[in-house]
This record gives C-alpha cells, sequence and structure tokens, in this order.
C-alpha cells in the first residue's frame, strides 16, 4: 500500500466540536450545528485547552536553539533583541592577528557566509564584537565596523542571519554546554529554581563552564541566568524550548 509521506495533521475548530457532540449522542452527522451551540461549546473547547496547558500540556512544538554568551554577562533576555540566541550559526576563527581599527580578517574558512549577515568577532579582550558582513573570499572577511580592540589568531566567529534570531521562548526545557566547534560534545546543565539561583553566591563570578541556569518568564521577554557567568565565548550554549 502507498503511503502519502506527508506528516502535518490540521484539523479545524467546527470539526472538532460536531464529531465531539456526534461521540455524545447530541448531534448527528447530517445535522449543522447551529451558530448559538457553536458559541457555548467553543467556551468549553477553549477553556478544556486552558487547563490542559496547566498540566504541562502545551500545544507547541519543540524547537532547538543556541545561546551566543558575552564575557562575564549573567543575565540574558530574549525577545528584546539585545541579546542573541538563534535557530542556526555558523562559525570560524581568525587565521592571523588583527590590529584595532581593521576592518579586513584573515579568517580559517568563509564558508555559510552571506553579505549583510550579522558577525561577533572575539577580541583580545575576550569580548565579542557585533558588526555586519560587507564581504568575504575563502580566507578574508571585511566587516561594516572597524575593530574595537584588536584580536588574536585563534579567535572564534560567529554568524548568523537576524531573520534566525528566536521569538521569547514560551518555555525551556533543558540546556546544554558546548564548545564551539564540530565536535558537538555537549555537556547538560542542572535547571534551578527562582529561590535556588538568587541564593548562589558569586553570580558576576567568571567561569569558563558554567553548569547551572535559570529561566524567569515574563509576558514579552525571557530571561536567562547563567551561574557563573561565562569568561570564555568559545563555550556556546544551546537549548530546548517549546
Amino acid at each position: 500500500m502507498a503511503i502519502s509521506n506527508t506528516y502535518v495533521f490540521n484539523d479545524f475548530r467546527d470539526a472538532v466540536i460536531k464529531d465531539a457532540l456526534i461521540l455524545v449522542g447530541a448531534a448527528s452527522q447530517e445535522e449543522t450545528i447551529q451558530a448559538s451551540d457553536l458559541q457555548i461549546t467553543a467556551r468549553f473547547l477553549n477553556r478544556l485547552l486552558k487547563y490542559w496547558a496547566t498540566r504541562g500540556l502545551h500545544l507547541w512544538r519543540r524547537e532547538e536553539a543556541f545561546l551566543i554568551p558575552q564575557n562575564g554577562q549573567y543575565k540574558y533576555t530574549l525577545g528584546s533583541g539585545s541579546d542573541v540566541a538563534v535557530s542556526s550559526y555558523v562559525n570560524t576563527t581568525l587565521n592571523a592577528n588583527a590590529i584595532l581599527g581593521a576592518t579586513v580578517l584573515t579568517i580559517v574558512s568563509n564558508t555559510g557566509f552571506v553579505n549583510g549577515n550579522t558577525i561577533l568577532i572575539e577580541l583580545s579582550t575576550n569580548y565579542l564584537q557585533s558588526t555586519t558582513i560587507i564581504s568575504s573570499t575563502t580566507t578574508t572577511v571585511t566587516v561594516a565596523a572597524p575593530l574595537t580592540a584588536a584580536a588574536t589568531s585563534g579567535g572564534v566567529i560567529y554568524v548568523y542571519d537576524t531573520a534566525n534570531i528566536i521569538p521569547h521562548p514560551l518555555k525551556l526545557l533543558s540546556m546544554r554546554r558546548r564548545t564551539s566547534g564540530t565536535d558537538l560534545i555537549d555537556v547538560p546543565m542542572t535547571q534551578l529554581t527562582y529561590d535556588s539561583y538568587f541564593n548562589l553566591p558569586f553570580k558576576n563570578g567568571n567561569s569558563s563552564f558554567p553548569t547551572q541556569f535559570m529561566v524567569q518568564s515574563n509576558r514579552d521577554t525571557c530571561d536567562i541566568y547563567l551561574w557563573q557567568a561565562p569568561d570564555d565565548v568559545s563555550v556556546i550554549f544551546p537549548f530546548t524550548y517549546e
């Protein structure tokens, strides 16, 4: 028997309501449901969906994203555009030192680079400078803004399309710690409650390997707190969210 290879199932509210009424014997297949009855049953359906949501049965898909850290920063706000969490990115490294004010950088590879994309460059101060790509070759990239400090060979570079910046998560399910590169070695992090996180000491103390995180969801944004603050920007944080 042939299969459709289609995995998407969509249904409509009124069809769900009519099927439910048929199941309980309140309607027949040939009957048209009155508008007043649809209004009443729709309200009960909405209440049921809200109840299921409170029980953890969220009707949302799970997605993967990546939090790109900043040196010494322990709080990240997603949904405001101020901090970077993206659905995909590419990374490479500098292949030569670059001086203060440089706009042409020598890189290991420009695979995945697109003119106009955002580029984050690790400076010798261990901070990431954000600018955009003007052009690139297989071994160089020209950026819009001059470097605000020197950069060292081996420093990490991230590139992403602003269209891949995620909206604020409804719920963050898990987070890992990953060293930037091709090995994709992830170390699970421990999620803390609100009280447990704020009872921790040295929140702004730096660590190359943060081990714990806490999430505070707001109406329009989502705050992620790392413990401790990362001081190695070549370590990123993949996470699963709804």
